[in-house]
């Protein structure tokens, strides 16, 4: 199936993180999880082992909320880039659905 990136969701997901590699992987091949308004989401981890805006971050998520349309995989209603506080166990990091323990740095 085709997958389509909005330009500005694009651009949005850069700023938080994420390449447009990784979009499409998270939506190939990535983990279902909570949408609301008839969308879908997947999220999938990846190693970073990085700085990002001045902080090492082991891990990284990214959550793709899209859209399927006449067959098209269609990425504009918002990447999610979430990077774990320290101390936040695998099992937090994973399930955690409500915010209140990740760090969005910037």
């Amino acid at each position: 199936m085709t997958i389509r990136i909005d330009p500005h969701a694009l651009e949005r997901a850069v700023e938080r993180g994420a390449t447009p590699q990784e979009i499409e992987e998270v939506v190939r091949t990535g983990q279902l999880a909570a949408a609301r308004f008839g969308r879908l989401a997947k999220s999938k981890v990846y190693e970073f082992d990085a700085l990002w805006k001045g902080r090492f971050f082991e891990q990284k998520r990214v959550e793709v909320i899209y859209v399927v349309e006449r067959g098209v995989i269609i990425c504009s209603d918002g990447v999610r880039v979430l990077w774990p506080v320290e101390g936040m166990t695998d099992e937090d990091y994973l399930q955690r659905k409500d915010g209140s323990a990740l760090h969005s740095p910037g």
